[in-house]
């Protein structure tokens, strides 16, 4: 039997606690929150995907990434992934904080309206981002032993 093991590995040394899903040619192998994840499987070719969902609603949004592997018999494939929107998440944290901050400060009139406006727009910017790479928004690093 062969190994594979996937890999979570944060970025900014933030812990991601989001579950993931974990998919082998189509078929959903299990849902985790931990960081590696060790899956013995005989040799083959496989397509590998990883998942995060998210329930809105009645849709199921999921972000997620997809690669073919081929393993040989009695072969370790390790598995990394990460996303690679760390300046997205920057920027839109930092915009998470003043649209709090506004909660508790009042800005004078032309700033407040130039603040919505940006905060709005970076906003609608991000979420559209978002849906456009949502079906590759995972990079793998792939190594065999």
């Amino acid at each position: 039997m062969s190994r594979l093991i996937l890999h979570r590995k944060s970025q900014l040394g933030i812990k991601m606690p989001i579950p993931y899903c974990v998919v082998i040619n189509g078929k959903v192998v299990g849902v985790t929150r931990l960081d590696r994840v060790q899956i013995e499987m005989p040799q083959g070719a496989y397509n590998i995907s990883v998942k995060y969902v998210f329930p809105i609603w009645r849709w199921e949004f999921s972000l997620s990434s997809s690669k073919d592997i081929i393993i040989k018999d009695n072969e370790t494939v390790e598995m990394e992934f990460f996303h690679k929107e760390i300046l997205w998440d920057i920027l839109f944290e930092i915009d998470l904080l003043l649209w709090i901050a506004e909660f508790f400060f009042e800005l004078p009139y032309p700033w407040n309206v130039v603040y919505k406006v940006f905060s709005n727009g970076f906003f609608l910017l991000w979420i559209l981002r978002i849906f456009i790479i949502r079906k590759r928004y995972f990079t793998f690093k792939v190594k065999y032993s």
